[in-house]
């Protein structure tokens, strides 16, 4: 608000440089400077009073640092600092004045007449001025009086009641703002109630306690540096505590603080700083507010990742509740975006050769950030298998399968049908006897799947073709009425049926061989011309 007050009396010239800051709903303006200067008033002390002989006026001696003397009654002699006021009526008060015209200055003295039936009475001697801060208790002002003599206090240098009678201590009362307040304390003789001519003047000056912006409360992160700037009353000493010194902040200081913020813990702490301005030896009210440090986020550990091209990714991110986890991706030909933010959810691009990327995962929260978290994820190409071929043996042949595709992968098989004499699955290439001990043909469904570093191809299916061999069974040899050959009764579900020596007849399921020569031996071959498969 606007500036009021008295301007002290002070001992020399002195200047005060006064900052006004504009403030309005909580926004502060440019700051504005002017000075005040308060000259210093030049002295006036009262030497003597003494009545003339013909005790019908009266003279006062004086010394003053002014350059001008002048009186309300009587005439002023004298110079360079030492003057006489004579030829004062004995029934008139005289008020003094001395200038100091550098300046323009002046000060003030009234003079009471002597009563010129009394003795001569000194005004009281030693004033205690005192000092105090606004707010404490007043303290008590004193003089020394003459042997014989107390005290009376006015709160004028003429005339008035008394505040207080025959003591040479006085404690005001009913004041209490800032400012110099002056009292005068009259010497008066016991025995005679003759008083001093003049009275002299006490100060009780009540400092104004310093002001002390509030600061505000902040929240910083460890390693930050935190600097606070204390402002108030100019030329104010600032002095302040803390409730924590786990912030690395130390215990107490003096000035503005600086320091680098500090949390090695999982959670918030706080320090409570207390801070007062000094001046003019008054301290003013406590301020207090707050530095909170948070703590640093971290994000979990994060194994690394091998999915398979086409397949889909999740990657769940955890760490501090709370908090913001910001990711980069070193490679986006693995299908993930450059950037982004939370957990990680893509489809694996379909690669042609296994691409790797570096992952970077940094959390912040409470405008922190924490130290980043590195995972890779390797992204496989699917292995391939060359499609094999379907076959078709007959039962009792050996075959051999084996498996082509990408090298270093492992070809997995699974049959539909073990009754060929091949297991139910298996891994790579195998060679088993087929085998078919129906009189139908068997048929088994094989799926190959290749697999790699995790990664699973597609598989291919192919199938393995079991026919059955025909049999046949020898019924009764008979010779031939001459001796001269023999023949054979053969019943076979063979659709042919071949012998080495004589004549193959009949069919349907039965067959003669005849016409064999007698004392050779033949050798039968069932055959079946749809299946390929014949036995001997």
């Amino acid at each position: 608000g606007n500036i009021s007050f008295n301007a002290a009396s002070l001992p020399s010239d002195t200047t005060a440089h006064i900052v006004v800051i504009p403030d309005l709903n909580g926004c502060t303006g440019p700051a504005q400077s002017f000075t005040i200067g308060v000259n210093a008033s030049p002295t006036l002390t009262i030497l003597s009073v003494n009545c003339a002989p013909d005790a019908l006026s009266y003279t006062v001696g004086l010394s003053t640092t002014g350059d001008v003397v002048s009186a309300s009654d009587g005439t002023v002699t004298g110079g360079n600092g030492l003057y006489t006021v004579s030829l004062i009526p004995i029934d008139s008060s005289t008020t003094i004045t001395a200038t100091d015209t550098t300046s323009g200055c002046l000060v003030q003295q009234s003079v009471n007449p002597p009563n010129c039936n009394c003795p001569a009475v000194q005004p009281p001697a030693n004033p205690v001025n005192a000092v105090v801060c606004a707010g404490a208790p007043l303290p008590a002002l004193s003089v020394t009086v003459g042997a014989g003599e107390t005290a009376d206090w006015y709160a004028t240098p003429l005339g008035g009641t008394p505040l207080l009678s025959g003591n040479i201590s006085f404690t005001p009362t009913g004041i209490s703002a800032p400012g110099t307040y002056t009292f005068y304390a009259e010497a008066r003789e016991l025995a005679s109630n003759c008083v001093s001519a003049t009275r002299t003047a006490v100060t009780l000056t009540i400092e104004p306690l310093p002001t002390l912006t509030q600061p505000v409360n902040l929240s910083v992160c460890p390693g930050e540096p935190v600097n606070v700037n204390f402002s108030g009353s100019t030329g104010a000493a600032f002095f302040w505590t803390n409730d924590n010194i786990a912030t690395g902040l130390s215990v107490s200081g003096a000035g503005n603080i600086s320091f680098t913020a500090q949390n090695s813990g999982s959670s918030a702490i706080t320090s409570v700083v207390t801070v007062t301005a000094a001046l003019n030896g008054c301290v003013s009210l406590p301020q207090s507010f707050t530095i909170t440090v948070q703590a640093l986020p971290v994000v979990s550990t994060i194994p690394n990742q091998t999915p398979c091209g086409g397949t889909q990714v999740s990657i769940p991110l955890n760490g501090t509740a709370g908090a913001v986890f910001n990711w980069i991706n070193s490679n986006t030909n693995i299908g993930l975006g450059a950037s982004g933010t939370g957990s990680i959810s893509f489809t694996a691009a379909s690669v042609s050769v296994t691409e790797l990327a570096v992952i970077s995962v940094t959390p912040t929260a409470q405008g922190c950030t924490g130290t980043p978290v590195q995972f890779n994820i390797s992204v496989s190409p699917p292995p391939i298998v060359t499609p094999p071929l379907s076959q078709t043996v007959c039962s009792g042949t050996t075959l051999a399968v084996g498996f082509n595709g990408t090298s270093g992968a492992v070809f997995s098989w699974t049959n539909s049908n073990p009754s060929v004499g091949l297991a139910a699955s298996g891994t790579g290439g195998f060679t088993f006897t087929a085998t078919n001990t129906s009189q139908m043909t068997q048929v088994a469904n094989l799926v190959v799947t290749p697999s790699l570093n995790g990664c699973s191809g597609i598989p291919q299916a192919f199938t393995i073709t079991v026919n059955p061999r025909p049999t046949f069974t020898l019924g009764a040899v008979t010779c031939a009425p001459n001796l001269l050959t023999y023949s054979i009764a053969v019943t076979s579900n063979a659709v042919n049926l071949t012998s080495t020596a004589g004549t193959v007849t009949g069919g349907g399921g039965n067959f003669q061989i005849v016409n064999i020569p007698a004392g050779n031996s033949v050798v039968l071959i069932a055959s079946n011309p749809v299946t390929g498969c014949s036995v001997q």
